[in-house]
């Protein structure tokens, strides 16, 4: 190790004074494995490498010189958050889940010459993030920050905002329109310009005020190298976390090249001409590489997976929760899940794209969410290509918003002839053992709000797993690449099949889809113990013949999916005293569906035209659905 700690000195030497061209070298590992998001300190009183465990556990602290790694935390899971001070100090955050299932962030600062660990940032709900500045490190929260003056210049991202700050005056700059948040933004070493990633669109590259200066391409976890170059991880696009290139270019894109090759390489970070970066093995290495710029060292670290919270006592009822929606798919790309079919009542063929039905239930979750009182973040609002996130980006930009839940939605697929429908809850860890405690209730919430659903049929009861579990032939603790890198508690819903054709008929309805992000929004509301918000129900249900269906020989179906949908129905809304309410028509796409939404609580009478001996009483409550299927 003393060996190694010489050649990298004398290499950091070489590099200051010479541009070399030098061919791909040999690799030397640091550690075995276990070792995730390295930073890396080279300097007085000894250069050291802090790196996370796999779930952001822990954050480890390993001297270059040879003598044992020290646990810098292993409480309140605060891996990937760590930063060093200019004299090799560690600010970090941790997380607490109160008993109001919100999340609360605290600032650290840990000395590793004595091993004191001193609170700097009490605890606060909302977005806290440690971030480096051009005079030292300043731990950022939404409420109150620490050493945010003394840090210098700085700039850090949350959901659509870009800060930069300097001596403690923050301005918001929004460089790049149409986007749902910015990542990974750092100011150059030289004062001047800013790089970041506008989520969906790529690596760019603006001065203090806003003005984009460059457009990099689709790269992501940029960092700077000098004020003249950049190295940043590819996006991954189809292979998203398991296959990257580290890539090193100039500031103005005129020349961008592969810095390392090999497909597991992610997670850059520099420092001077010093290259961090990860690899999905979980071993520490360095390697020689240039590319006409300088002599590089490469310190290789490992790709880290998901983390978890603890829990805490502290309450705060008057804050509102947040939540981080992420409806799955986008764009209508390869990655999206595309089944047309033969409508039989339309006489044409229809297209489906997972992506619609995701958007289309992830839009009403939002406004039902926001209607409710929550503060809301969401990956996308649109169904093009930028919206089609790396699952990389989807994770940071949910643990940037400060969220106390992130949610995913999608609908699912057997992948075979087989016919089935039921409601399907994934989280991170295994079964019964959630890495972020809090996800295992979420997932029992939600499927038990579908599950009672009377607007679908089932063919079984509903499935919650944990994705080790779920996936074993993905490989140990690998899990659904959405969860991997986010530490909040949540969860993946794949609230139907949309391959069981009843199904996706419904799921080309938007108001079908509001049902379902109404039911999100119900499950949500009683983990967050918030059920008597909003006070407002729904009746929905479907109108069929009393026969079967018209593709009856061809379809598999399960209860009353059947017998025929009515197309073009009129069901009427009245009040206990006659009057009324609303009309609603069934659409021409064989599903019969019909919504009467955000109904005060009392009692109503659904009628259907050309069914005249025909009215049925519902019962509407407040926060819950009621159901009224009807049969010609």
């Amino acid at each position: 190790m003393k060996k190694l700690l010489f050649v990298i000195t004398a290499l950091l030497a070489v590099a200051a004074s010479a541009q070399v061209t030098v061919v791909d070298s040999s690799q030397m590992a640091l550690t075995d494995s276990d070792a995730f998001f390295p930073q890396l300190y080279l300097g007085s009183p000894r250069s050291m490498l802090m790196y996370s465990s796999y779930e952001a556990a822990r954050l480890m602290l390993k001297p270059l010189d040879g003598t044992s790694a020290q646990v810098v935390s292993d409480n309140g899971f605060p891996g990937f958050s760590g930063r060093f001070t200019p004299d090799g100090k560690v600010c970090y955050v941790t997380m607490q889940r109160g008993d109001n299932n919100l999340i609360y962030r605290t600032g650290h600062l840990y000395d590793p010459a004595t091993g004191r660990d001193k609170v700097v940032l009490k605890p606060q709900h909302g977005a806290v993030k440690a971030i480096v500045g051009s005079k030292g490190v300043a731990i950022v929260g939404e409420k109150k920050s620490w050493n945010l003056k003394k840090a210098g210049l700085l700039c850090w991202t949350q959901g659509p905002n870009l800060y930069v700050a300097r001596n403690g005056k923050v301005r918001n700059l929004h460089p790049v329109d149409g986007v749902t948040g910015y990542l990974w933004s750092s100011i150059s070493p030289d004062g001047t310009k800013i790089a970041f990633v506008a989520a969906g669109k790529g690596l760019y590259v603006c001065d203090l005020n806003g003005k984009v200066l460059y457009e990099l391409g689709l790269f992501l976890m940029p960092c700077w190298l000098g004020s003249d170059h950049i190295v940043a991880m590819s996006n991954s696009g189809n292979v998203r976390l398991t296959g990257s290139h580290i890539y090193v270019m100039t500031v103005d894109g005129k020349r961008t090249d592969v810095l390392v090759e090999d497909a597991q390489s992610i997670q850059p970070m520099t420092i001077g001409n010093t290259v961090v970066y990860t690899t999905r093995e979980g071993q520490v290495r360095w390697l020689k590489k240039t590319k006409k710029i300088a002599r590089y060292i490469l310190i290789l670290a490992a790709a880290a997976m998901c983390a978890g919270t603890a829990a805490a006592g502290r309450k705060a009822n008057s804050e509102k929760p947040r939540v981080y929606v992420n409806p799955g798919h986008g764009g209508h790309d390869d990655d999206d899940r595309y089944e047309p079919f033969y409508n039989q009542a339309a006489h044409d063929t229809v297209d489906y794209y997972e992506s619609d039905s995701n958007l289309g239930v992830g839009n009403a979750l939002v406004d039902l969410l926001r209607k409710k009182g929550y503060d809301v973040y969401t990956s996308r609002v649109n169904n093009g290509t930028y919206d089609d996130l790396d699952l990389f980006e989807i994770c940071q930009l949910a643990e940037d918003s400060g969220a106390d839940m992130f949610f995913c939605i999608h609908s699912n697929d057997t992948g075979t002839d087989a016919r089935v429908n039921f409601p399907l809850a994934l989280y991170h860890g295994w079964t019964g053992k959630p890495v972020s405690a809090g996800s295992d209730s979420i997932a029992s919430y939600v499927m038990r709000r579908l599950y009672a659903s009377k607007a679908t049929c089932w063919s079984r009861e509903p499935m919650i797993s944990g994705d080790w579990t779920f996936y074993p032939q993905w490989g140990y603790r690998t899990g659904l690449g959405v969860l991997r890198y986010n530490k909040l508690p949540g969860m993946l819903s794949e609230a139907v099949y949309h391959d069981y054709l009843p199904e996706r008929e419904r799921l080309l309805n938007k108001d079908y889809n509001w049902l379902e992000g109404w039911l999100h929004s119900l499950a949500i509301d009683e983990y967050f113990g918030r059920l008597g918000n909003y006070g407002k129900g729904s009746i929905s249900g479907i109108v069929r013949y009393n026969q079967l269906r018209v593709d009856s020989a061809m379809t598999k179906t399960y209860g009353d999916d059947a017998y025929q949908p009515v197309s073009g129905a009129v069901v009427r809304l009245f009040d206990a005293k006659g009057k009324e309410l609303r009309t609603y028509t069934t659409d021409h796409l064989n599903n019969g569906y019909y919504l009467f939404g955000d109904l005060r609580p009392g009692e109503y009478v659904i009628k259907v035209d050309g069914i005249a001996q025909r009215a049925s009483k519902v019962s509407v409550r407040a926060n819950a659905p009621s159901y009224c299927n009807i049969f010609f």
